[in-house]
């Protein structure tokens, strides 16, 4: 039996728990052995309940930072891994951002990557107080 690929999407680690556990349903007992150390692992490293998690992600999707003509918004990918990692610092943020240049193909501006850094913290700040 082939599977067909419909949509590929990064989730961040509270969607794979809220997915895992409606798999599991009603049931005490897990499909598999690694639906469960998938949920465990979620559960170990989650830092924000799944409500802030996505209302963080919603934030961060939404944040537009502009340089002269250069505009510039997070993609999903990027964007889950800081709900994923929740950086509380530019040197925790730098290496996200690195990835995203590095996937782009493109330098980011050192004012662009001001703005981005500076829009990034004070979101993760807003929702990991709450």
């Amino acid at each position: 039996m082939s599977v067909r690929v419909l949509e590929e999407q990064p989730l961040t680690l509270a969607d794979v728990l809220e997915l895992l556990k409606r798999r599991r349903g009603k049931s005490k007992k897990w499909d598999r052995a690694t639906h469960e150390r998938i949920a465990s692992y979620c559960q170990q490293f989650l830092k924000l309940p799944p409500e802030n998690a996505k209302r963080l992600l919603e934030r961060l999707l939404s944040i537009r930072v502009e340089s002269g003509k250069v505009k510039l918004s997070l993609p999903r990918d990027v964007a889950v891994m800081i709900v994923n990692v929740l950086p509380k610092s530019e040197e925790e943020v730098t290496p996200i951002l690195d990835y995203f240049e590095r996937r782009s193909g493109m330098m980011l501006l050192p004012e662009l990557k001001r703005k981005l850094v500076e829009e990034i913290l004070s979101a993760v700040r807003e929702f990991s107080s709450q």
